[in-house]
């Protein structure tokens, strides 16, 4: 469990997507990569129907899946092959367990807000407030 509402700010990643930059959050508290309907709009990702027809969120709801994408995304030296769910119901581009599981081992210190997977180096955790699910 977690707080939501003032007390949460998510932590973000940057990854680069065809050399363009993405903030991402990272969360481990979610199964399967999503994407708002807007990001995949502005990198022009090719949606195709997807038999996941919606996720469950933490407040029980359900937020609908209109599709998914398979896309390369960087971080540090390392590229990942992604699916990606697509979501109306979201503004951002959330990085979960299905895409960490790819990165292989991960390090996530709490203190220093970095976290590190592999063997690559210490990435700085953010938090912003302007971006969030609606």
């Amino acid at each position: 469990m977690r707080p939501m509402g003032d007390h949460y700010k998510p932590s973000y990643i940057t990854v680069r997507y065809k050399g363009k930059r993405i903030e991402a959050v990272v969360d481990t508290g979610i199964d399967v990569t999503i994407a708002g309907t807007n990001v995949a709009k502005k990198h022009r990702w090719k949606i195709r129907p997807a038999e996941l027809q919606s996720v469950k969120m933490a407040n029980g709801e359900r937020m609908l899946i209109k599709g998914l994408t398979t896309e390369n995304f960087r971080v540090g030296r390392k590229n990942i092959r992604s699916v990606v769910y697509i979501s109306s119901d979201l503004d951002e581009l959330i990085l979960v367990v299905d895409w960490m599981k790819k990165q292989g081992r991960m390090i996530r210190d709490f203190d220093a807000r970095q976290i590190r997977f592999g063997d690559g180096g210490w990435i700085t955790l953010r938090q912003e407030t302007e971006k969030g699910c609606r």
